[in-house]
């Protein structure tokens, strides 16, 4: 039975090594770009170790080919699927309690917890996973508390850290990890799977378009129609911003971060807007080529006959450095303003 996610193909037949072989690592880091498929790997990954199946398999019980994928009906896959399988834990920024928005960093408390769960036996007599979501967000003490779980491996017990940021993690966790790599989906393939979702053959090159490569995205936006046509319309703001005088760009900046007014949220348009300036960039340089994030119109036309390349280069580079701004509580409309009326 093949991996039921789009994608990834030599990840997944790795993965499907490391099972067969009965011994995984202790610690995983699956990197690369938001959206392509990392969490989704994770959580296959994690449900077939603790599946029924694949604890008979090492023990030798049933033949290889019935262990690569999850069965999805025993006991445990099913109180996996509910999120309540007792050798299973997540770690996600948690809210504040004040503000009610996602602290900026997983905490030492949250590790320490995992340290303390990871040295007791298991339930079930199997494996226990944890998963560690955005482990870039670690701050030094949560690191080295975490580093010094990944030093005193419990017998049976798997790490599996997402991020989308590896140069930010510590050099000694890293060598303590099994990193793999996650590249954007081909277009091709992308496109495939979405017509096999019942996507329309237009809908299908849209959104393997606009996704840029992100599997999670495409299939986001194919079961979430308004969510897709409100990134149309974003796009379209962005472009139109980039366009307008200084004095109306105070105002739509002014206008913008009212309208996004936590952090996370801002980051992620930061992130739609990089994708949007680098086709910018591309078809400043090749006019033929095809842009991702939007179709060539008359607003596009003016915006690549006003800036040369070298605008749009300088302003790709600013993006990261805007978003370092806003994670060090930098008012954001600041940051905006630097970014687009000083590139």
């Amino acid at each position: 039975m093949a991996w039921p996610i789009v994608g990834h193909q030599d990840i997944k037949k790795y993965l499907s090594a490391v099972l067969s072989g009965r011994q995984p690592s202790q610690a995983y880091l699956f990197y690369g770009a938001d959206g392509v498929g990392k969490k989704a790997v994770a959580e296959l990954f994690a449900q077939a170790l603790i599946c029924e199946k694949y604890n008979a398999y090492s023990l030798g019980e049933v033949l290889p080919t019935e262990a690569f994928v999850p069965c999805g009906v025993c006991a445990n896959c099913q109180q996996f699927q509910k999120g309540v399988f007792p050798d299973f834990y997540r770690l996600v920024r948690e809210n504040n309690p004040k503000t009610g928005e996602k602290r900026g960093n997983l905490t030492v408390d949250q590790i320490r917890e995992v340290q303390g769960q990871s040295k007791h036996r298991s339930f079930n007599q199997g494996y226990k996973v944890f998963i560690i979501e955005e482990a870039e967000t670690l701050k030094k003490e949560a690191a080295n508390c975490l580093l010094k779980t990944l030093e005193e491996p419990a017998g049976q017990t798997v790490f599996i850290l997402i991020s989308s940021a590896r140069e930010a993690l510590l050099p000694t966790i890293l060598s303590r990890c099994q990193s793999l790599h996650f590249l954007p989906v081909q277009k091709k393939e992308l496109y495939d799977y979405l017509l096999k979702l019942g996507a329309d053959r237009d809908l299908a090159k849209d959104l393997a378009q606009i996704s840029v490569g992100r599997a999670s995205v495409a299939i986001n936006y194919f079961h979430n129609k308004e969510v897709w046509q409100e990134r149309v319309l974003e796009n379209k703001a962005w472009l139109e911003l980039l366009g307008q005088s200084q004095a109306k760009q105070f105002q739509s900046i002014e206008a913008f971060v009212k309208n996004n007014n936590s952090d996370d949220l801002l980051l992620k348009k930061l992130d739609e807007l990089a994708l949007i300036v680098r086709d910018l960039l591309i078809l400043k340089i090749n006019p033929r080529a095809e842009a991702l994030q939007f179709k060539m119109d008359l607003l596009v036309e003016n915006l690549l006959a006003t800036h040369d390349e070298i605008y749009w280069c300088n302003l790709l580079k600013k993006i990261p450095k805007t978003k370092s701004l806003i994670k060090q509580n930098i008012t954001p409309k600041l940051a905006l303003e630097n970014l687009i009326i000083n590139s």
